[in-house]
């Protein structure tokens, strides 16, 4: 099998060696695309920062008495 997964680093244009291989692979670019690509939408920042912002603004806000 011969893939091409994208311009974050993690490509391949010969046969994968074993499925070990192609499980870590697999498994980098889901951490990259989980943890360390950026979004213009929400600011240019990672996802994994804009959810821990998000918490963060929960657990500041006030609760109505």
């Amino acid at each position: 099998m011969s893939v091409d997964i994208g311009e974050d680093g993690c490509s391949a244009h010969t046969p994968w060696r074993s499925f070990g291989a192609v499980k870590f692979a697999t498994l980098t670019w889901v951490d990259w695309f989980n943890n360390r690509r950026l979004l213009e939408p929400i600011g240019n920042i990672p996802p994994a920062e804009a959810e821990e912002r998000y918490y963060a603004m929960l657990d500041h806000q006030p609760v109505a008495a």
